[in-house]
């Protein structure tokens, strides 16, 4: 008996383990995004400075929180982000609206891309 309790409150924790990893990587992204948003939002209005601004306080808050998301993401993903972030940086510095845009949105993509295939789900689990 003491070993089935033992066995459930160890999947217990586990499974709360996950779903708060989960809501804090989902916060991170979240942040992430409403930065490079504000970016693409900017640059829009032809103000490159401010959208490189924004981009880099994106980039800080994801680089402060790279060490927590090394643990959940292979380092593959993590490049993958850092590549897009410096695209869209280099675009927005040289001041080339169309391609600064497109990358941006490449970036939005990789970042929501690895928030959803963090959730926890069926297919993941079995």
């Amino acid at each position: 008996m003491k070993r089935l309790l033992v066995g459930i409150s160890v999947v217990i924790a586990i499974f709360v383990g996950i779903l708060l990893a989960t809501y804090h990587l989902d916060k991170i992204v979240e942040d992430v995004l409403e930065r490079v948003d504000k970016s693409l939002l900017v640059a829009q209005n032809q103000d490159f400075e401010s959208a490189e601004g924004a981009l880099r306080e994106a980039m800080a808050l994801w680089y402060k929180n790279q060490a927590y998301a090394g643990i959940c993401l292979r380092h593959s993903e993590l490049s993958s982000i850092s590549d897009a972030f410096f695209d869209m940086l280099e675009r927005l510095k040289s001041e080339e609206l169309d391609a600064a845009l497109i990358s941006g949105e490449a970036l939005r993509y990789k970042l929501r891309t690895i928030q959803m295939m963090e959730h926890p789900s069926l297919a993941s689990i079995f």
